[in-house]
């Protein structure tokens, strides 16, 4: 759980993450934890686990997210030459 708090920690004051076209996967961050969140889970293991899927749910978007811009990025830079 540590790990995740300083991986989200990292996303959230990166400039470069938090420019206009990924905002939309950290919003979506957000909504999965507040999906979480509505569930008003009392046992803390069971939380973990739903926060744990919720989190890799994510993660799969997040990557293909990252992909796209590091491909927009590469596709700008190349047809500058």
């Amino acid at each position: 759980y540590k790990s995740i708090q300083d991986f989200n920690k990292n996303i959230d004051e990166d400039e470069f993450l938090q420019s206009g076209s990924m905002k939309s996967y950290i919003f979506h961050r957000g909504n999965n934890i507040s999906k979480i969140i509505a569930k008003n889970i009392s046992d803390e293991g069971l939380y973990l686990l739903e926060f744990i899927r919720y989190y890799e749910e994510w993660l799969e978007i997040f990557i293909v997210g990252l992909n796209e811009f590091k491909n927009i990025i590469s596709d700008s830079f190349l047809n500058k030459r």
